[in-house]
């Protein structure tokens, strides 16, 4: 599996603590997945969510676009299915 950094964010908590977020697109044989992670701590990855990278690439600018955290992009993506 490949990981590529698609795009960095930042957002804001409730408690006003700023957090740094990586959308990363990965690569593997059977597809294309995606990954946030919170470079305090938290991180999500999910792997072969479609065969194209177009989709894919779509699914990570809707996550950038909405500051998606690691802990609700299972939620997000279910949606986006």
């Amino acid at each position: 599996m490949s990981r590529e950094i698609y795009r960095i964010y930042y957002y804001v908590d409730l408690s006003g603590r700023e957090h740094r977020l990586r959308c990363d697109l990965l690569t593997e044989p059977e597809g294309y997945g995606v990954a946030i992670w919170d470079e305090g701590g938290d991180r999500e990855e999910i792997l072969s969510l479609t065969p194209s990278r177009d989709r894919a690439e779509e699914l990570l600018e809707l996550l950038a676009r909405n500051q998606v955290t690691p802990c609700a992009l299972r939620d997000v993506v279910e949606d986006w299915l």
